[in-house]
């Protein structure tokens, strides 16, 4: 069974709610919309992938859960022509949330409208496309950060719950 369910917020967005700990995940904004905001507008991530310069952006994804900030980046680099190439690393221990999300496309439209982006870095945890290479590497985090290739420029940093997950929350992560 998977341990997430689908939860509408009171504004309309859906999110998921994790049943081992009964807690919410992006409860405000709710995940399309913060994903947005701290992670496309606040790191300047378009200004980032027009910078000069050949090196490609380095982006890290802390806490992929369902992808929605993974699909944010990708998205806001999909709209700038001539850019640098994007490197986004997503870091994850649980596939759980992704799977719900695939699994549930009326209420997952934006997992929905990139399945094949998705399935594909499920199951091989890696993919290439024109401009973008995504890997994903699968268990704790902290592990995962030794396996780095690169500096990363931009870290999306959204792990689950401190309380659920407080080893990602403390000053030494």
């Amino acid at each position: 069974m998977n341990d997430f369910e689908a939860v509408v917020l009171g504004n309309g967005e859906v999110t998921l709610r994790d049943r081992r700990t009964g807690e919410l995940l992006h409860p405000g904004l709710g995940p399309r919309r913060e994903a947005e905001l701290l992670y496309v507008q606040q790191t300047r991530l378009a200004q980032r992938l027009v910078e000069p310069g050949a090196a490609p952006l380095a982006v890290l994804d802390v806490g992929l859960g369902a992808a929605t900030n993974a699909l944010a980046v990708i998205r806001c680099a999909e709209e700038i022509s001539g850019r640098r190439e994007l490197v986004l690393t997503s870091l994850e221990r649980d596939d759980g949330s992704l799977r719900l999300a695939l699994a549930h496309p009326d209420r997952f439209p934006l997992q929905a409208r990139h399945r094949e982006l998705l399935e594909e870095i499920l199951d091989r945890r890696r993919l290439e496309r024109p401009g973008l290479r995504w890997t994903w590497l699968p268990g704790d985090a902290l592990e995962a950060l030794d396996r780095l290739d690169a500096r990363q420029e931009v870290v999306c940093f959204d792990p689950f719950s401190p309380e659920a997950n407080s080893a990602l929350w403390s000053v030494d992560a």
